[in-house]
């Protein structure tokens, strides 16, 4: 639902959809929706709305940054760059 929000026509809307993502990245344990979470990311970023980019980068990207190094994975557009080798 939260990606459908994310399309929306409306700026007011997608900037919504950015304050939720930035919460449910502090809330999702599943290590399994980084990647989706990490390009629905990347997609607000690029957004023609001066808000929605602001608050991704702002917020959201951050939030991401530090759910990241948590769980040791880094990825940029689908490619793991960054991955933590086992001890």
């Amino acid at each position: 639902m939260v990606i459908q929000l994310s399309q929306d026509r409306e700026e007011e809307i997608r900037c919504s959809s950015v304050r939720c993502l930035t919460i449910l990245v502090t809330l999702i344990t599943s290590v399994d929706k980084h990647g989706q979470l990490c390009d629905i990311s990347l997609d607000l970023l690029c957004d023609t709305g001066q808000n929605v980019s602001q608050l991704v980068k702002n917020i959201l990207l951050p939030a991401l940054a530090q759910w990241s190094l948590e769980i040791s994975r880094f990825v940029l557009r689908g490619r793991r760059v960054f991955k933590k080798r086992p001890n």
